[in-house]
């Protein structure tokens, strides 16, 4: 905080504390959400990005800027980003990851063309089962979460009620 507070950036880049770590499988999708102060940076522009050589991170999504304003990635078209102003918080959403996706990213506050980190977020993709013939459903757990399939936890959310179905079929026929 010192360094911040030298530089005078005491609402900016390293003055956010945080790494979040999160795992997801292959083709599966992670929602990372980035607290911010509402009354200091509503008006701010919000970015994500994916860390590389260098500690450089490469923009791959912004509150404010049309995708073909910015550097090209394979990534673009999987991203989300959405800020609810009022709340203070940004909300990151990756959908059909690949294990190529795995790496370190920021939430980070996009002003006059440089990035200022909120949050560094590890995500790792594994390989594995990725649902290949039943829908993926959603934890009812607690954020963050990244989309589990039914072999994850044992069941899916709508496994109970058709098996329900099927026994009461069996045992009051028609």
């Amino acid at each position: 905080m010192a360094l911040c507070l030298l530089w005078g950036l005491t609402k900016h880049a390293g003055c956010f504390p945080g790494t979040k770590q999160y795992r997801a499988k292959e083709s599966g999708d992670v929602s990372v959400q980035c607290p911010y102060s509402a009354p200091d940076y509503r008006a701010v522009s919000k970015a994500w990005c994916k860390e590389g050589a260098g500690k450089a991170c490469t923009v791959l999504v912004t509150t404010n800027l049309e995708p073909s304003e910015y550097h090209s990635t394979p990534q673009q078209d999987r991203v989300r980003i959405q800020d609810d102003t009022e709340q203070g918080i940004v909300t990151v959403t990756m959908e059909r990851l690949q294990v190529e996706d795995s790496g370190v990213y920021w939430c980070a506050l996009y002003e006059h063309a440089h990035l200022f980190r909120m949050l560094e977020v590890t995500l790792n993709v594994s390989e594995g089962d990725s649902c290949p013939s039943l829908p993926c459903s959603d934890p009812s757990g607690p954020l963050p979460a990244a989309r589990m399939c039914p072999g994850d936890t044992g069941y899916s959310r709508g496994s109970f009620p058709v098996l329900g179905v099927a026994v009461g079929m069996h045992l009051y026929p028609w």
